[in-house]
């Protein structure tokens, strides 16, 4: 398939020479939107292009499988000689002796039709000299006709097993087709999360560095405080050992960071060690505004009509169900109509009482025959055969018939896991989108009570650990607030890939490949 999207974009700088064995903090930056990374991971991802390859190879099964009709030619050249001494009868007489050499060619074109017709349409001359009954001899054959017809009345009538494997074969393409339109949905959905984790990671950088800001600056204010003996050491080191604590929490943020950014150009290069030496940043923001609406009935009605995974277990169902119509099938007996029909040519040299040639034989005379039909020749009939017990066939069937049933209960059972889905994610991005709200309020309280604390603390009416506290609850409902922003927008990501809209959100469209 071919994707296509109304966004295009020129990422300038994206090759770069390859890193160092330890990333510089000042590499160049390249900023990107999420459009951009989506359209980049459609054109570079790997497991995209995995899947194209995995569709085509199931393209190329089904052009084989049409192979069962090719007619199937066939030549063949004897020479063979044959001699026959002279005998003597019960009477005293002796026969006399023979010898005969045949030249043949024979051709042949068999077949099979799709209603089950099984024919071999042969061609053949043959050319043979000697000696026979105390004379020489030398004439011209041919034949031409339908050599074989079988064409069956009851199994394998109105399907057999090669039409079965073309059926199936149909139905496959059609299932990778779906499998590769589910790869595309699933890695834009895993492009907006990883984005969205990039912009968190970046706000993790930051609120832990003001963490390790704050922390800080209290520990100097202490040792100040300390040096004028205003304060006991004991409250510095506490004060210090903070600092520290924030120090390495904001180390550990720096790694999240930079893994999150990894996860962004494996989605959308095949190229990554030449990407490695430039920072990648997002060109975007996560929004705490409610972005759409959703609607439940809405997102379930989409689900079951868009999802590429539910309509590809349509066909999966299909595809028991072929196999449980040639199983019935084969529950009847053989009963094929044979038949033939060819017309013969012979064309045989003239000797007189010398053994002189008056009229010589040749291979146009052999055709003259078949061309005036002189000697044609017909059959008919019919061949009954069937296994006395038919234990396999009946097994065959039973089987097939469960395994169309399990298929259903797989359909019935995705069909309701996408209701749970979606039910689930609806209900994510309202207490997400509840959560952003009052998230935001602590974070104000936080900042209004840790302010408050300070100036306590100044006025010697507060102690260090108190202020600690309020710097802790702090970091924490900075980190809650954009957790939770963070949770709806990836609960909005995941709605879209569970009630099949994905495609139409992001503005891609997919072709089908000739």
């Amino acid at each position: 398939m071919r994707f296509r999207s109304v966004t295009t974009f020129t990422l300038a700088g994206l090759a770069l020479p390859a890193a160092a064995q330890i990333k510089s903090t000042n590499l160049p930056i390249v900023r990107l939107s999420l459009d951009e990374a989506v359209v980049q991971a459609l054109q570079n991802n790997f497991s995209i292009a995995i899947q194209r390859q995995a569709r085509q190879a199931v393209g190329w099964d089904l052009y084989a499988s049409y192979a069962v009709y090719d007619p199937k030619f066939q030549m063949t050249y004897t020479h063979s000689s044959q001699v026959r001494e002279g005998q003597f009868n019960s009477f005293g007489f002796q026969s006399p002796a023979s010898e005969t050499k045949t030249d043949s060619i024979a051709n042949s074109l068999a077949g099979y039709a799709p209603s089950g017709l099984n024919y071999q349409l042969g061609f053949s001359f043959n050319h043979q000299t000697g000696t026979a009954a105390g004379g020489p001899f030398d004439q011209y054959g041919s034949n031409l006709g339908f050599t074989s017809l079988a064409q069956p009345l009851l199994r394998d009538f109105w399907i057999d097993d090669n039409r079965r494997r073309i059926k199936i074969a149909k139905l496959q393409r059609n299932i990778s087709d779906l499998d590769f339109e589910t790869q595309v949905r699933g890695t834009i959905r895993d492009v907006q999360k990883a984005y969205y984790d990039l912009i968190a990671a970046d706000e993790g950088i930051k609120v832990a560095l003001s963490a390790h800001d704050l922390a800080a600056q209290l520990a100097r204010d202490i040792r100040r405080k300390v040096e004028v003996g205003e304060m006991a050491p004991l409250e510095s080191k506490q004060a210090e050992s903070k600092a520290q604590t924030e120090l390495a929490a904001y180390y550990q943020a720096q790694h999240t960071r930079n893994a999150a950014e990894n996860l962004i150009k494996n989605l959308v290069t095949q190229k990554y060690r030449s990407q490695y030496e430039f920072k990648l940043e997002p060109a975007e923001k996560l929004l705490a505004l409610e972005r759409r609406p959703v609607d439940l009935q809405e997102s379930w009605k989409n689900g079951l009509a868009k999802r590429p995974d539910y309509r590809a277990q349509f066909f999966a169902v299909e595809k028991e169900r072929v196999n449980s119509q040639f199983a019935r099938n084969q529950l009847f007996p053989h009963l094929d109509l044979t038949g033939s029909y060819n017309r013969s040519g012979l064309d045989t040299t003239v000797y007189d009482v010398n053994h002189n040639v008056v009229s010589p034989s040749d291979l146009d005379g052999a055709f003259h025959d078949i061309r005036r039909n002189t000697q044609p020749s017909y059959s008919i009939g019919a061949v009954l055969s069937t296994p006395l017990t038919l234990r396999a066939e009946r097994a065959n069937r039973r089987k097939s018939k469960v395994t169309h049933e399990q298929s259903i209960l797989t359909l019935q059972q995705l069909e309701q896991q996408i209701l749970v889905d979606i039910d689930n994610t609806i209900s994510l991005i309202r207490s997400s989108y509840l959560r952003v709200q009052a998230t935001r309020a602590a974070r104000e309280f936080a900042e209004e009570a840790l302010n408050a604390e300070q100036k306590k603390l100044e006025k010697g009416v507060s102690t260090p650990s108190e202020v600690l506290k309020r710097q802790d609850d702090l970091t924490r409902a900075r980190s809650d607030e954009f957790n939770s922003l963070l949770d709806y927008n990836k609960a909005l990501t995941d709605l879209d890939l569970n009630d099949g809209t994905i495609l139409e959100r992001n503005n891609v469209q997919l072709e089908g490949v000739k």
